[in-house]
């Protein structure tokens, strides 16, 4: 019996398979595996796909460098969930930089969640709200989108617990929501004015 990916046995897949598409995936864990007993592959599709962290982001860029691994379409992506804490780690600037070199085709994401707060605050409460707080969320808000320009967003746009949103906010996202068909705001809270209203509507 072949190696497995989620269920799917490798021995059923005919090495002249040239088009992939698998959903609902909770995990990477074998894609790389997979790639690399289809040498003809030349359309990857993971829709409905939770991509979560450094970790992930590490496989799917092991899997993209396969050589016999030739893309002609854009690798479609399903959600790709991150956090101000993986700001400070450099590793995952570059994967996501290489994940984009790697493929020569545009990397589309169904989905994409920034989350505002660290995990520990997240699970103890942002505390108490002071200026130099929001200032801080705003520098990491303009680190999140700089961190996923290599990346396109075809879908849904969600930010989760940023806290007083005004229309500055919606001009630093309007680079990562310029291909996006919806835009939520999740736990946070929002000034609006008719400058955030209009800003809204033309992005």
């Amino acid at each position: 019996m072949g190696p497995s990916f989620e269920g799917l046995q490798l021995k059923q897949l005919s090495i002249d398979l040239q088009v992939l598409t698998i959903s609902y995936l909770d995990g990477l864990e074998g894609l790389t595996e997979v790639l690399q007993a289809l040498p003809q592959l030349h359309t990857l599709q993971l829709p409905r796909t939770m991509i979560n962290g450094q970790q992930e982001l590490e496989t799917l860029l092991a899997a993209t460098q396969i050589t016999s691994l030739q893309l002609e379409g854009p690798l479609v992506l399903g959600k790709l969930d991150i956090s101000v804490d993986l700001i400070p780690n450099p590793e995952v600037a570059v994967a996501l930089h290489l994940v984009s070199q790697a493929c020569k085709v545009p990397v589309q994401n169904k989905e994409v969640q920034l989350s505002m707060l660290s995990q520990e605050q997240q699970e103890t409460g942002p505390g108490v709200i002071t200026a130099a707080f929001l200032q801080q969320q705003r520098v990491d808000l303009a680190q999140l989108v700089a961190l996923l320009q290599p990346l396109q967003c075809c879908g849904k746009v969600e930010v989760h617990d940023l806290l007083e949103v005004t229309a500055a906010d919606v001009l630093a996202l309007a680079p990562l929501c310029r291909d996006c068909t919806h835009f939520e705001l999740h736990g946070g809270s929002m000034e609006p004015s008719l400058e955030f209203w209009r800003q809204l509507v033309q992005y």
